[in-house]
């Protein structure tokens, strides 16, 4: 096995130190990222809570409509029997 040279190890110290500065840049990188998809998931999340409202005031809504769906309902059927008693009870009129 051959002897490295001075000029071998000075190469291996200078890749080292090139390979450590890029490994640095690409952390700080990812620091970065990590801090714009940070905002990004804040953004997402104030977004479903707004969803959730919305839901929530739709299906409050749907309840209001069900109930008059009910009473308009019972209204008719109301109408209808006091139609059918009244033909029953005076058929001459």
């Amino acid at each position: 096995m051959t002897q490295a040279t001075d000029t071998d190890i000075r190469d291996l110290t200078n890749l080292i130190t090139n390979l450590d500065k890029k490994l640095d840049k690409l952390d700080s990188k990812i620091d970065n990222l990590e801090i714009k998809m940070d905002g990004k998931l804040d953004t997402i999340n104030t977004r479903l809570t707004e969803v959730e409202k919305k839901l929530d005031k739709l299906d409050t809504k749907i309840d209001k409509q069900d109930n008059r769906l009910w009473v308009f309902g019972g209204m008719i059927l109301a109408t209808a029997l006091g139609t059918i008693y009244r033909l029953l009870a005076f058929p001459s009129t």
